[in-house]
């Protein structure tokens, strides 16, 4: 059966195991859905730990949509897991997309847009957002990700390859924690790290490195209106404006 069949047969705390090979949906068919309901979504990773599953499962849309969204009464039970997520969608939506409060736990992904405009993963009045042991890579113009009026935590993540108009990691009205995280070989126009009224900023052990940014950026971390940004162990070393 296609992904979105059995998401929709599942009940709370089912898990929908996905086989090895590329998911592209049928044609005219839309994103991926959650809500309602927390499941896992995970590949054979999940009982395996053959990390090779990750790669080789891929989860794919095309179009104007997100590649997976979760919405309403998803809490951090719900956990996409172990899988390659890609979008090529035209709109910044994002190849997840969380929504209406939504928590879900994001773990073991390697998520990127292929060239694409949409951003990696795209927080717009969701809940708190969990992301670990993840890799965003080759997210172009949208960046990594952007988090708006949303909490997200990101931990031994890495964020490599990746464009942004606004910045290659952006947050608007958000609590953002990163901790264990390597940001590398990434591009911007405005700030590398672009954040604005933003409560609560905490990096913990967080390397920025060989990133390059493209006038008028001016500088790697940009924080308009932020009243607490704690930076703990952070290295910057070998970046640029070009």
């Amino acid at each position: 059966p296609e992904i979105s069949e059995a998401i929709s047969a599942t009940q709370n705390s089912d898990t929908v195991l996905v086989s090895p090979g590329l998911w592209p949906g049928k044609p005219g068919q839309g994103g991926l859905g959650v809500s309602g309901k927390n499941i896992t979504i995970a590949s054979l990773f999940l009982t395996t730990q053959d990390s090779s599953y990750i790669a080789g499962t891929i989860i794919k849309r095309n179009g104007d949509l997100p590649t997976i969204t979760f919405g309403a009464d998803v809490d951090s039970t719900t956990v996409l897991c172990g899988l390659t997520i890609q979008n090529e969608s035209s709109w910044d939506w994002g190849a997840v997309r969380c929504v209406s409060f939504a928590s879900p736990t994001l773990r073991n992904l390697v998520i990127n847009t292929i060239g694409a405009v949409a951003v990696g993963l795209h927080c717009s009045e969701a809940g708190h957002v969990r992301v670990f042991d993840s890799q965003f890579e080759k997210c172009t113009y949208g960046g990594a990700f952007l988090c708006e009026k949303s909490k997200l935590t990101l931990e031994n993540t890495t964020i490599t390859d990746c464009w942004g108009s606004n910045g290659f990691l952006s947050a608007v009205e958000s609590e953002l924690n990163l901790k264990n995280v390597i940001i590398s070989k990434n591009n911007s126009y405005v700030s590398g790290i672009y954040l604005k009224r933003c409560p609560v900023i905490r990096f913990e052990k967080v390397t920025i490195t060989h990133c390059d940014l493209t006038p008028p950026a001016k500088g790697i971390i940009g924080a308009e209106s932020c009243p607490v940004v704690v930076l703990d162990r952070v290295t910057m070393i070998n970046n640029s404006i070009s």
